[in-house]
C-alpha cells in the first residue's frame, strides 16, 4: 500500500502560480476577460519597453513629451498591476474595476492634452484657466494614487503635507516658514514648469534609469547576467576586498 504524502509535500510538488502576465497567458487555455487584461497589460509592458529602448538608441521627443509619456506608461501600468478591490490582475474583475478604468482614461486624456500642441501646452504659463487647474488637480490625485498602490501610504503622506506647506507656509515654524504660493502658480510648478512632476528626478528615470532596468532583466532573463558574475568571480574570487 502507497504510503500517503503529506499536506506540505504535495504542495511542494505543485508547479509555482504563475506571476507575471505573460506567465498567466502561458497557462491558460480558454479566452476569459482575465486573460484579455492580461494582454493588455503584456501589450503596455512591450510597447513601454521598445519605446524606452528606441528613443535611448534613436531620438528622443522633447524633455516635456519624453517626461510625459514615460510616466503615462507607468501610471497605466501601476493601475493594472495593482488594481483596486483585487490582490492580482488574476483575480476575477469586480466593480472596482471601473475605477483602475476611468484613472487610466485620465492618465491617456491628460497626455494626448500634452502632445497634441506642445509649444500651446507650455505656453499655458500664466494663463491656466479654472478648467484647466481642474485636469491639472485631477491628473495629480492619480499619481498620488497610483503612489499608494505601488509604494504605499508614506510617500503619499509625505507628499500631501509638502502640498499643504506650499499654501500654508507663513504658519510654519523655522526654517520651514516662507511666502505662500498661489492656488495657479502652484499647478504651474507641478506640470507646465520643470520644476514639479516632470523634473529633474523623473528625466533621470525616463531617460537612464529605465533602460539599466531593461538591461538587467534581459542579462537576468538571459542567463547572461550570472555569466558575468560567474567571470567575475573566477578572475577576481580569489583577492580580498
Amino acid at each position: 500500500m502507497a504510503a500517503i504524502k503529506p499536506l506540505s509535500m504535495m504542495k511542494a510538488e505543485l508547479p509555482p502560480e504563475p506571476e507575471g502576465p505573460f506567465d498567466f497567458l502561458m497557462s491558460q487555455k480558454e479566452i476569459s476577460s482575465r486573460t484579455l487584461l492580461a494582454f493588455f497589460i503584456a501589450l503596455t509592458a512591450i510597447s513601454f519597453s521598445l519605446y524606452q529602448v528606441f528613443t535611448g538608441h534613436f531620438i528622443q521627443p522633447r524633455p516635456h513629451a519624453h517626461r510625459s509619456i514615460h510616466l503615462s506608461f507607468a501610471l497605466i501600468l501601476s493601475f493594472l498591476m495593482f488594481p483596486l478591490g483585487r490582490k492580482s490582475f488574476k483575480d476575477k474583475l469586480n466593480l472596482y474595476f471601473l475605477v483602475d478604468a476611468t484613472l487610466i482614461l485620465l492618465v491617456v486624456g491628460f497626455e494626448a492634452w500634452i502632445i497634441w500642441d506642445l509649444d500651446a501646452f507650455l505656453e499655458k504659463e500664466g494663463m491656466l484657466s479654472w478648467l484647466d487647474q481642474l485636469f491639472i488637480m485631477l491628473y495629480l490625485a492619480t499619481i498620488l494614487e497610483a503612489t499608494r498602490r505601488s509604494v504605499g501610504w508614506p510617500l503619499v503622506w509625505v507628499t500631501l503635507f509638502f502640498i499643504v506647506h506650499s499654501f500654508f507656509a507663513p504658519y510654519f515654524p523655522g526654517i520651514l516658514n516662507g511666502p505662500a504660493a498661489s492656488r495657479e502658480w502652484f499647478f504651474e510648478a507641478q506640470v507646465i514648469q520643470p520644476y514639479g512632476v516632470f523634473s529633474i528626478p523623473l528625466a533621470v528615470v525616463a531617460s537612464y534609469v529605465a533602460l539599466f532596468i531593461i538591461f538587467s532583466v534581459v542579462l537576468n532573463e538571459t542567463g547572461a547576467g550570472k555569466f558575468f558574475i560567474d567571470l567575475a568571480v573566477g578572475l577576481m574570487g580569489w583577492q580580498a576586498g
